[in-house]
C-alpha cells in the first residue's frame, strides 16, 4: 500500500509489535513495524486513543500525523484506526504468533508461514487440511488450530461490526466478553440491557448505540431506559 502524505498527515499499514503504555482513559502507546513502505520509517511509535484495545501481531490501517519525541524519536499520532487482514510474510508471522490465534505460537507460526507464504492466511480458510504439510502438525492439532482461527475470526468479525456501531476497541472488547456471540443481537435488539453490566456503558453510551441501531427516539424502551437513568443519579 502507498503511503499518502499531505504535509505531515499520513495514512499507512502497520504490524503491532508491542503495547509500551496503556493509559486508564485508554491512551495507548504500541511499537510498530510498516515494512518498508514509502515515506514510513520501518519501525516507529504510534500513541492515541485511537489505539485502545490493539493487540500485538494486529495489522492495522493507521491516519494520523508524524511528530519527533526526544525519547521514541519517529512518532504517529493517531486519529484513525481500522483493522485489517494482515497481507505481508512478516505481518502474517507475527499475527499468528502472537497468541491471538489459540494454540499457534512463535516456532509453530514461523514454521506455518515458511512452508506457506504469503498464501497462509488463505490456506487456513480454505485448505485447512494442508497444514499437516508442516512439521509437528498432525490431524488433532490441525484441527484444534482450524477451529481457533474460526473462533478468531468470528471474534474479529465482530469487533469490526461493535466499531461501526460508534464503540472503542476497547469497549467492544469488554462488551464481547460479557455477551460473546450474542453481542451483535443485544446491540440491535436491546442495547440498553448493556447498562449496568458492561463496565464503562451508561445511559448515554447506550443510547448513542440505541439509536444509531434503529432504535426510534420515542421507543418505550428508550424512554424506560432514560427514566431509570434519572432515578439513579
Amino acid at each position: 500500500m502507498t503511503v499518502l502524505a499531505t504535509a505531515r498527515a499520513t495514512e499507512l499499514e502497520a504490524s503491532v509489535e508491542q503495547l509500551v503504555y496503556v493509559r486508564d482513559d485508554e491512551y495507548t502507546v504500541a511499537r510498530m513495524s510498516a515494512d518498508g513502505q514509502e515515506g514510513a520509517p520501518a519501525a516507529f511509535v504510534a500513541s492515541g486513543r485511537a489505539l485502545a484495545g490493539v493487540q500485538p501481531g494486529e495489522t492495522l490501517r493507521l491516519a494520523g500525523e508524524w511528530d519527533e519525541h526526544p525519547r521514541h524519536g519517529s512518532r504517529l499520532l493517531v486519529r484513525r484506526c481500522e483493522r485489517v487482514v494482515p497481507s505481508t510474510v512478516r505481518a502474517i508471522r507475527l499475527y499468528l504468533g502472537s497468541g491471538l490465534v489459540r494454540g499457534i505460537g512463535p516456532r509453530l507460526a514461523h514454521a506455518i508461514v515458511s512452508h506457506f507464504g504469503e498464501r497462509t492466511l488463505t490456506v487456513i480458510d480454505t485448505e485447512p487440511e494442508r497444514l499437516t504439510e508442516v512439521v509437528n502438525i498432525g490431524v488433532t492439532r490441525q484441527a484444534q488450530i482450524v477451529q481457533a482461527w474460526a473462533e478468531q475470526k468470528a471474534v474479529a468479525e465482530l469487533m469490526v461490526v461493535l466499531q461501526g456501531f460508534g464503540i472503542s476497541p476497547l469497549l467492544a472488547a469488554k462488551i464481547y466478553q460479557v455477551y460473546g456471540d450474542d453481542a451483535r443481537q443485544v446491540l440491535t435488539r436491546d442495547p440498553y440491557r448493556m447498562i449496568g453490566q458492561v463496565r464503562g456503558i451508561a445511559f448515554h453510551t447506550a443510547d448513542r448505540i440505541a439509536l444509531r441501531s434503529g432504535v426510534p427516539e420515542n421507543s418505550p424502551r428508550r424512554l424506560r431506559a432514560a427514566v431509570l437513568d434519572r432515578l439513579e443519579t
